[in-house]
Formats: structure tokens, sequence, C-alpha cells
């Protein structure tokens, strides 16, 4: 059984893929919705609607293998390396295999905690980072 967090040139693949999605001039991972009041004056909570060429990211890549079951990203998130690579997106340029699969898991995760927490790594470069850092992986084998 391969390791679940070694991914597969295919993996890989898949997130490199993404760049010129990502890379394209003026793209916007989507745009908040909802939050204001309708004519009784109930609010409802906003929400973040993708953009529908981002919505499914990462994608079925190799069957859906970046997104780590049992894997308990909170608690990586707050080790030294979790921090380290959340805070700023060139760390990821040094990243390891695992550390994207990682990475994946717990922007995939958070996004269904932390509504807009997709759009919010789009915007802040660390999904191109990471899609970045699969293509050198690639060019280096």
């Amino acid at each position: 059984m391969p390791d679940p967090l070694t991914l597969t040139p295919a993996q890989l693949r898949c997130l490199a893929a993404w760049l010129p999605v990502l890379e394209a001039p003026g793209f916007s991972p989507g745009r908040w919705q909802g939050g204001e009041a309708d004519e009784r004056g109930a609010i409802q909570m906003p929400w973040f609607e993708y953009d529908a060429r981002i919505a499914g990211w990462p994608g079925g890549c190799d069957g859906d293998g970046l997104i780590l079951m049992g894997f308990d990203w909170m608690a990586w998130l707050a080790t030294p390396d979790g921090q380290a690579l959340a805070a700023d997106p060139a760390a990821i340029a040094h990243a390891s295999v695992a550390d994207l699969a990682r990475l994946v898991t717990a922007i995939v995760r958070g996004d269904r905690f932390t509504e807009g927490n997709l759009a919010a790594a789009i915007e802040g470069g660390f999904v191109t980072a990471i899609c970045r850092r699969a293509a050198a992986l690639l060019e280096a084998d």
C-alpha cells in the first residue's frame, strides 16, 4: 500500500494543470454573496460563490487521493512546519511532497469549516505556490 503522504506523478501533474487557470489575467476565485437584509429585515448568512473554474480544486486527482483521510490537519497547522508553510507562500517553493499533500488537505478541509478559506488561499498566493511546487517536483524527476 502506498504511503498516503506521497503524491503520485499523476497527482502532481493534476495540481500543476491548475496553473493556467490560477495565472490567467484577471482571474478571481469568485465573490461573496448574501449578507443583505431582505424586505422583512432578515439577513442571510454570507457565503462565497466560487468561480466554476476553481470550484472543484484540486479535482479528481487520481481518485481524490490528494485529501488525506485521518490526518489531523488542524494539529499540523499548529506545528512549526505547518505554521511556516501557512504563513508565507514563498516557503512552499521548498515544500516536500508530503507537505503539499498536507497543505492541500488543510485548505480543502478548512474551507468546509470557514467559508471562503479556499478563496483566501488563492488570493494569498498559496494555491498557486502549491501548484508551482508540484510542477517543479515533476521537472526534478
